[in-house]
């Protein structure tokens, strides 16, 4: 929990969205951790009810984190490979004027303002 309010405070990542995804990264971390000792638990382990949620609670962070991982991942993607899809000839209408990853994240970084930058993090 410690390193989970450290890593907050500080934001290691110069991507304010790296540091949502680090923060979910830890958040499910520590609910597996935290669900695995319920389930050894002798009380929980006759309450067939208190497992099932526990299961789903878990299932589904973990189900969000892998959703929201694979978007930025993709999103990032497309990002760094925007001007090599725009020469393909049926993606240039579906990648548009898609900026590039440094341009995003220098709009990411004035919306945010953290007073970050990318030459100066």
């Amino acid at each position: 929990m410690a390193q989970n309010y450290y890593t907050r405070k500080l934001q290691p990542y110069i991507d304010p969205r790296n540091n949502e995804i680090d923060f979910h990264a830890c958040m499910a971390s520590i609910l597996i951790l935290f669900g695995g000792m319920f389930f050894i638990d002798q009380a929980v382990q006759t309450n067939d009810e208190i497992q099932t949620a526990l299961f789903f609670m878990i299932l589904f962070y973990n189900a969000y984190f892998l959703l929201k991982w694979t978007m930025r991942f993709l999103v990032c993607l497309l990002r760094i490979h925007s001007a090599k899809l725009k020469r393909i000839v049926f993606l240039r209408e579906w990648v548009g004027d898609m900026a590039d990853y440094e341009e995003d994240l220098k709009v990411v970084l004035a919306r945010s303002g953290t007073g970050r930058d990318i030459d100066n993090p």
